[in-house]
């Protein structure tokens, strides 16, 4: 087991600067998990950040439909990312439809754990054997963000407001 750090918010402190440590246990390496990060976002196309891994080319307006909280100030899921996640089985969106699989009104909150979880389900459904659990005992490795050259995305930016 490798223990890794997942950086929310603004870790590069080039906008509202707030950001937040996750450490995590997980069974894969630090390039693994970044590897299988990017091929969900192109298997699913979907992201937790700005960048276009997915392959797709749209406007601005339409790709922040497909974003999870990459902005500031957003921690509300969008109905199209709500969809792709539901209709690939993801336990977490599950609570947020109804018994005809219609989108809540209410929309999808997220927040510091939640967001930890889906990420960590969205990785998995490009590396099946991925295992990972909570845990925070020595500095870590980080995940994203800081420069790194393979994966230097914010995650979670959205998440933090006034």
């Amino acid at each position: 087991m490798h223990q890794i750090d997942i950086v929310l918010g603004d870790w590069s402190n080039d906008g509202h600067g707030k950001s937040k440590h996750v450490s995590i246990m997980i069974n894969k390496t630090k390039f693994e998990m970044q590897k299988a990060y990017k091929a969900s976002c192109e298997k699913l196309l979907i992201s937790f950040d700005n960048h276009n891994f997915t392959g797709i080319k749209r406007d601005w307006r339409d790709a922040e439909k497909y974003q999870i909280a990459a902005e500031y100030d957003e921690y509300v899921m969008t109905k199209e990312v709500a969809r792709i996640l539901f209709d690939n089985n993801c336990p977490i969106i599950k609570e947020a439809f109804d018994e005809d699989g219609e989108y809540s009104e209410e929309g999808f909150y997220l927040d510091e754990d939640n967001i930890i979880e889906l990420l960590m389900w969205f990785i998995q459904q490009s590396l099946p054997d991925f295992e990972w659990t909570k845990n925070g005992v020595v500095k870590p490795e980080v995940f994203n963000g800081y420069w790194d050259e393979n994966l230097n995305i914010q995650i979670g930016y959205g998440l933090f407001g006034n």
